[in-house]
């Protein structure tokens, strides 16, 4: 019998290696964000390491035929997960460069790969659909000491400022356009708009509803 078991399992390895080689790894595609701020984060943990592991991230269709368009490494913080090792988190913005900064559709498939045999082990949650937006169109102003980017896709607004010898360190929060440094206008205690009934008439330079 254990002869037995034990030809069905190398048959099987043989027969479905994707299936019976695909890791261990656990975790949550948690999000996807469009736009500028185009990014994907959750959580990937391999049971056997507190080691970190490596993210990929594949575009429009599952490996193989998908197209890999990022890497990352799960080690931030992330105090609500259950485990006495906590630092598998991950949060990767797609560069200005990136191909799928192009106003379109695109499924991004999120894979956490095994520490031992670097099988990768689709995530929960994953696929999602993400539209990102191409590179921001910015002005710089630079003096030597310090550099400027200003928006031309939100009005005008500061949206880099940096120290002219680390250009790489934008000190501009860029979660989102209502974090630009730009003008911003009070009006009535309530905006009525049934969106957002309890915030006060706030138009600001970037027009974004944040």
């Amino acid at each position: 019998m254990r002869r037995l078991a034990s030809i069905v399992a190398s048959w099987f390895l043989i027969q479905f290696p994707a299936t019976a080689l695909a890791g261990n790894v656990s975790g949550f595609h948690d999000a996807t964000f469009s736009g500028q701020n185009c990014r994907v984060a959750g959580w990937a943990r391999d049971p056997d390491s507190v080691l970190p592991v490596e993210v990929v991230i594949y575009a429009d269709n599952p490996i193989p035929q998908g197209e890999l368009v990022a890497t990352a490494t799960a080690d931030n913080l992330r105090p609500d997960l259950p485990f006495p090792d906590q630092n598998h988190g991950f949060s990767h913005r797609f560069p200005d460069d990136s191909v799928i900064r192009d106003d379109l559709p695109h499924s991004i498939y999120v894979y956490g790969v095994d520490i031992n045999d670097g099988q990768p082990t689709l995530l929960s949650r994953s696929p999602q659909t993400v539209t990102c937006e191409p590179p921001e169109q910015l002005e710089y102003l630079d003096n030597g000491i310090i550099r400027l980017g200003i928006s031309g896709n939100w009005g005008g607004a500061i949206a880099y400022l940096a120290e002219s010898i680390a250009p790489e360190k934008n000190y501009v929060n860029r979660h989102d356009a209502g974090r630009l440094i730009q003008r911003s206008y009070f009006g009535p205690p309530s905006s009525d708009d049934g969106v957002f009934p309890n915030w006060p008439w706030n138009p600001v330079q970037g027009g974004d509803s944040y």
